[in-house]
């Protein structure tokens, strides 16, 4: 069971999307596609479904009849939820029991009674998910599927699609790493392939990097080696022509060189045919630019304190009698289900929302820079540079901090009206830094960017010295960034200074404990209960046997759990 490519060419408005790609999924496969926004990544998997057609080139699938489904959140028609499944699986749905998925999916029944031009972001790709669960096809094709899913949904994702064979467009690198065996990478119309999850191809990725960076540098030294002999030979020969004169034996001698000088351009000719690409120079997150408004200030060790927070909407009570810290230099990630008021708290803190009881306060010395997912701080009819061009920051400095964010050259003179939401996302970012905040408050960074992007971000995050706190389900993100965890959880908020991983071996631990403690009351009833049956009066012998048998069975059970 596979499907082949090879050679497809294909092109987009004029303009060449493919040119001669190939590849095969087969039968097991997990494969993550990952690359640059814009690079091509649905229009591939369109293809491959045979949503898209193209201008040239092989595909095939093996067999004729392989069912292969493309998943994607953004749909676009009217009627219900329910019979847009019914269309969509050729069944009615209703005969089966959705209750326990539509849970885990943090929704109710009615959903399915939602029109679907009316859903959310994350509706969408909920009703994605319900497909995904349901389907029976033989390769899935899924695009960005954890696009405004919280956590605790993405967890359920990965539990569908084991031992399933897939295909995955994500921009999630977490993600990836708990799904996937193997990873394609597209750059420049070509496909390379890694085996392993989203980390190993990284690790491939490093080293295949430093062997291109050698190979190139051996290559520039050959070339400037050969130019320099071409050269030194032609002159030599100019002038050894010149001397000779009529003497036959000088003009041989003279043209020996030419034919030496020959095979030098021949061989130059050879390796500029096969030039090794220049590696990108990546570029380091201006350190000094970055903290430019926190290094000459002493902070001091409690930044913002919030008592008793209790906020409610209409009767529904958000979270109640919530308290903590934020320290200088504290990086915190913000994170809990939809809905259980991550971005409510940031507006409370930067004082856009006031109406709640407790008290929220912020030392005098901190300057809050904000970041919304609207993204309501950028000027839509100036250019990036006029947008982050702001305090004491020169025309210099925001053009070399730019050029980190992957705005390079005359990028910087583009509107901000004409960019993608990746671009806008990433100047937001850059005004943010610059703004001279000394604390930031981000809500879903991450957001419609790519991985370079996110990287990038990352970097400059990990070099700030201010604090930061910041909601995201990019759980990579959040491991690579924050310092500290605080869970909002069921109206409360639990605080945890540790990194994401950490934070998610004790919570693991907690919960083997716990489930460790209810198996022991379990066995300790069920003891409890034989301990009776031997006791009653009338027991048969046969019978007896068999209760100290599970008495023994039993207590053996608690004595291994509780060593």
């Amino acid at each position: 069971m596979n499907i082949f490519f090879n050679n497809i060419y294909k092109d987009y408005e004029g303009k060449a999307v493919f040119s001669g790609i190939k590849g095969k999924i087969n039968s097991g496969d997990r494969l993550g596609i990952i690359g640059a926004n814009g690079i091509g990544k649905s229009t591939l998997a369109k293809i491959l479904v045979g949503e898209e057609h193209f201008e040239k080139g092989e595909l095939s699938y093996s067999p004729l009849n392989l069912r292969v489904m493309y998943l994607y959140p953004e749909v676009d028609e009217e009627g219900s939820v329910k019979s847009h499944l019914d269309s969509f699986l050729k069944t009615d749905i209703s005969k089966l029991d959705l209750e326990e998925v539509l849970s885990k999916l943090n929704c109710n029944g009615d959903m399915l009674n939602y029109d679907m031009s009316k859903l959310s972001g994350g509706e969408k790709t909920k009703v994605m998910l319900l497909k995904a669960y349901l389907s029976s096809c033989d390769i899935m094709i899924l695009d960005e599927p954890t696009n405004h899913l919280d956590i605790e949904t993405t967890d359920f994702l990965q539990k569908v699609l084991q031992d399933r064979t897939f295909v995955v467009i994500s921009h999630d690198r977490y993600f990836l790493d708990k799904v996937c065996n193997k990873i394609w990478y597209m750059n420049k119309g070509v496909i390379n392939e890694y085996c392993g999850n989203y980390s190993k191809f990284v690790e491939l990725k490093e080293i295949e990097d430093r062997e291109n960076q050698k190979e190139y540098s051996k290559q520039q030294r050959k070339i400037e080696e050969l130019e320099e002999m071409i050269e030194d030979r032609k002159e030599w020969y100019a002038k050894a022509h010149k001397d000779a004169g009529q003497n036959d034996f000088q003009r041989a001698k003279a043209k020996k060189h030419v034919s030496v000088m020959r095979n030098k351009e021949k061989q130059l000719e050879r390796l500029r045919e096969n030039k090794v690409e220049k590696p990108e120079k990546q570029l380091s997150p201006c350190f000094n630019i970055i903290n430019k408004s926190v290094m000459n200030l002493k902070l001091p060790r409690y930044i913002l304190q919030a008592k008793g927070l209790t906020k409610e909407f209409s009767e529904r009570k958000i979270f109640g009698n919530i308290s903590f810290e934020i320290l200088k230099g504290d990086k915190v990630g913000l994170i809990g289900v939809n809905g259980s008021g991550k971005t409510t708290l940031l507006k409370m803190i930067i004082g856009e929302d006031k109406n709640y009881s407790g008290k929220i306060t912020i030392n005098p010395s901190i300057k809050i820079a904000y970041l919304s997912q609207n993204l309501d701080t950028l000027k839509f009819e100036e250019t990036i540079l006029e947008n982050v061009l702001c305090n004491d920051i020169t025309e210099r400095e925001a053009r070399l901090f730019l050029s980190t964010l992957l705005f390079k050259g005359d990028d910087v003179f583009k509107k901000i009206k004409d960019l993608s939401m990746g671009e806008k996302v990433r100047v937001a970012f850059c005004n943010l830094i610059l703004s001279g905040g000394n604390m930031l408050i981000m809500d879903e960074p991450t957001n419609y960017l790519d991985m370079p992007s996110r990287e990038k971000m990352e970097q400059v995050l990990k070099e700030f010295k201010g604090a930061v706190i910041f909601v995201s389900h990019d759980r990579y993100f959040i491991n690579n960034v924050a310092t500290r965890i605080f869970h909002l959880k069921e109206g409360k908020i639990l605080s945890y200074n540790c990194g994401y991983e950490e934070y998610l071996q004790k919570i693991n631990s907690v919960n083997k404990d716990q489930n460790k403690e209810n198996e022991l009351m379990r066995l300790n009833l069920e003891l409890a209960f034989i301990s009776g049956k031997l006791g009653e009066m009338g027991i048969s012998e046969e019978e007896k046997d068999d209760f100290n048998n599970k008495f023994i069975e039993v207590y053996k059970q608690i004595a291994q759990l509780s060593r």
